[in-house]
């Protein structure tokens, strides 16, 4: 009776848990979702590519542009003005003979040669007037042997005669103090040199 009992206990549970479940529950399914992208407002615009153009900056009132700054150099201190000291004036010789013939040779043995220049800035002299008039042994000045001749644009001069035992000598330029100098003495020497410095005249 007791086991009748139970089991009818049983059989009324099952029957009434039956009767709880609803027709509306249904097995669960999957459920699709489908995103729909954000609607833009009015204050929201597609994003866009901006191309940004550099722009140079612009000088200000205190900024002016780079130049080119070309520096003046100063001229550098004048060099010291050269003087020459003034060829000795012994005196025209009275054995002096004016208008002779133009011609640098008179003979042969002995070649002098010269610059005349300038006591101011030793710069040379050209067209300085020279007359030679050299004096041979046992001859004298023989007038064959006298010339005048004239220095070149650089001031110089060549003399071309037979041995002497000296050379008076006369020059002159325009400008310039006339000499007469007696002091030249080649002493059997074939070839000889001297430069004549004149003083300018005042």
């Amino acid at each position: 009776m007791r086991n009748l009992s139970h089991a009818l206990c049983v059989i009324i549970a099952l029957l009434w848990l039956n009767a709880c479940r609803t027709p509306a529950q249904a097995p669960t399914s999957a459920v699709a979702i489908t995103l729909t992208p954000p609607t833009l407002t009015a204050t929201q615009a597609p994003l866009s590519t901006v191309a940004i153009t550099p722009t140079p900056p612009t000088p200000t009132a205190t900024q002016a542009p780079l130049s080119t700054v070309a520096t003046a150099q100063s001229p550098s201190p004048a060099t010291a003005t050269r003087h020459c000291s003034p060829t000795n004036d012994d005196g025209v010789s009275p054995t002096y003979a004016p208008d002779m013939p133009v011609r640098n040779v008179v003979g042969h043995g002995h070649v002098l040669t010269g610059v005349v220049r300038s006591s101011r800035d030793c710069a040379p002299i050209a067209n300085a007037k020279l007359e030679f008039w050299p004096e041979e042994a046992n001859k004298g000045h023989p007038d064959t042997s006298r010339a005048t001749l004239f220095s070149d644009q650089a001031g110089g001069y060549r003399f071309e005669c037979n041995p002497p035992e000296h050379i008076h000598m006369r020059i002159s330029a325009p400008g310039y103090r006339t000499i007469g100098n007696n002091s030249y003495h080649p002493n059997g020497s074939a070839t000889g040199t001297f430069d004549i410095v004149l003083v300018p005249n005042q």
